[in-house]
């Protein structure tokens, strides 16, 4: 039997049980001790010998990707623009990290986002290790294969809850459960094509635009008349010439071609940026060795 790890998106639940913390409806003792305990759960619920936390630093290279491939020179257009933490973020950030660092692994790279670290873990891996994912970010989903699953959170969402309000995404139950997703719910969308889809529709989260027309109201009529391969696997480990000899196949006007390529470009998880910076590598050190493994400008909050 495979080895089960958990990989948990700490971002996440910082701001999960941190967001009470911020708004003085909790004390910081309590947030910590929430945090903690919901990687508790869903480390015996995925009976997981193994967990590793992954968080964010601070990403330069990413913003200036962004900005470049979409011509941006407004500021209001930039990545993830108008994310503002709470000035008690580093406050909680810095305890937690004490706190799981003493009982698991803790990484994080300057100039890498927890979902570049997250995607070279599953790579690693491979098919050695059984991988779950604890997030609430969809951009993840993509990397769900035989050997890798999500647990998604989903705050109101009751019909698909397995455990402490996070629903597991699996080869299996993909179509099914990613019609729980409001951008995801027209038929024919499937584990194959999700990324595809996800890089013509857009994220508005992140301002990743839209490609012509396709919306996620109508990208049924694209899945059903496109000339599209469906045993074809969309993910993050295509090259991009790869991925632009299939658009070449379903979509026909050009302009819109270097649009979907372009989405893939910014969606991509620890690619080169365009050779702004190298993609992230874990180190057997990283997996085995409990405690910080904190990589770059440790000045960096």
């Amino acid at each position: 039997m495979k080895p089960k790890l958990l990989i948990v998106d700490l971002n996440h639940l910082i701001y999960r049980y941190g967001d009470r913390f911020f708004k003085d409806f909790i004390t910081k003792e309590d947030a910590l001790a929430k945090i903690d305990n919901a990687i508790t759960i869903a480390k015996n619920f995925t009976k997981s010998e193994k967990v590793i936390i992954v968080a964010d630093f601070t990403c330069p290279s990413r913003k200036q990707f962004y900005n470049e491939l979409l011509n941006n020179k407004e500021s209001s257009d930039e990545y993830k623009e108008g994310r503002i933490k709470n000035e008690k973020w580093n406050e909680l950030n810095n305890d937690v990290k004490l706190m799981l660092s003493r009982k698991y692994s803790y990484i994080r790279a300057y100039d890498y986002e927890a979902d570049d670290i997250i995607t070279a873990l599953v790579d690693k891996m491979g098919n050695k290790v059984d991988k779950y994912i604890l997030t609430i970010d969809a951009d993840i989903l993509p990397l769900v294969d035989n050997d890798t699953k999500v647990l998604l959170f989903r705050q109101n969402n009751t019909e698909f809850d397995d455990i402490n309000k996070y629903s597991l995404f699996t080869v299996e139950n993909f179509s099914t459960k990613i019609k729980m997703l409001k951008s995801f719910r027209a038929k024919g969308i499937n584990l194959n094509n999700f990324l595809l889809v996800k890089m013509l529709i857009g994220d508005k989260s992140d301002n990743i635009p839209r490609v012509a027309k396709h919306t996620s109201t109508n990208i049924v009529d694209f899945l059903k008349w496109s000339n599209l391969d469906k045993n074809f696997r969309w993910n993050y480990f295509l090259s991009e010439d790869e991925v632009l000899e299939e658009l070449k196949k379903i979509i026909l006007n050009k302009k819109e071609q270097q649009e979907a390529l372009n989405n893939f470009k910014l969606m991509k998880m620890n690619s080169t940026l365009g050779g702004k910076r190298k993609p992230f590598e874990i180190t057997k050190e990283m997996i085995i060795k409990t405690g910080y493994h904190t990589i770059g400008n440790t000045n960096e909050k």
